[in-house]
């Protein structure tokens, strides 16, 4: 509470004209773009398409790494392009997506599943080859089928480290998605950004800028939250 009255304090004193609004205008210009639910409708076609976009990239990536860890033949043949892959900025791709698909949720949600995909491969396979063999020769005692394996052993072994990465790959994520949308796109909050700035409204600038670390900031809370739960929460301690 100190710092964030200190970090109040500090920006009313460097307020001052159009350029730098004070908080209280921020304040109202953030009440009027909720009452009017342009911040709203902004925030959800940007979350709906990180989701869209994030769940693509997970489940490819997830995929591949499992089978890279049934196969090694398809490790050894695809990882070299994951390290090349994941060098590459997203961002540098934009422009090749609006040409190829012009404007519309494609190039966002296309844009974001490249971005989740590589850290995704890496992560899962990480995790996944760090099962200790004790677990699963415990499940083959016990005979579990596929299913339950999956559900009692792999998945709570593997969910601290996968948690952990879906922090970092949904703050990704969720910085693509506005860049492209100022970039190319008619809607969303990267658009709002844009629009404001055009029309010299700087306050309604500052409050779309403020709602997008809100929206992250509740969303890693609630993954922090997640991780805590006591079939998650063990993993961290071991």
């Amino acid at each position: 509470m100190v710092g964030f009255v200190v970090i109040l304090v500090g920006w009313q004193w460097l307020a001052g004209g159009r350029d730098v609004p004070g908080p209280s205008r921020v304040w109202s210009a953030l009440s009027d773009g909720l009452n009017s639910g342009e911040l709203l409708e902004g925030a959800w076609v940007s979350l709906r398409r990180v989701g869209v976009g994030y769940s693509f990239g997970t489940i490819f990536g997830a995929g591949v790494a499992l089978l890279a860890l049934r196969f090694d033949w398809i490790r050894r043949m695809s990882f070299p392009f994951i390290d090349f892959g994941r060098t590459i900025s997203p961002l540098a791709l934009a422009p090749l997506l609006v040409i190829w698909f012009e404007k519309g949720n494609a190039p966002p949600v296309v844009l974001i599943a490249f971005s989740v995909f590589f850290p995704t491969v890496l992560n899962w396979h990480s995790a996944l080859s760090a099962v200790p063999e004790v677990y699963h020769r415990v499940a083959r005692e016990l005979e579990l089928s596929f299913v339950e394996r999956w559900r009692q052993v792999i998945l709570p072994a593997i969910a601290p480290a996968v948690l952990t990465a879906t922090r970092i790959h949904f703050g990704l994520a969720w910085i693509v998605v506005i860049a492209i949308e100022m970039f190319s796109q008619d809607d969303g909050l990267g658009s709002m950004i844009v629009k404001t700035q055009r029309e010299m409204q700087v306050d309604r600038l500052f409050a779309t800028v403020l709602s997008i670390a809100l929206i992250g900031a509740v969303v890693d809370l609630i993954l922090r939250k997640w991780q805590r739960y006591p079939r998650v929460s063990w993993g961290y301690g071991s």
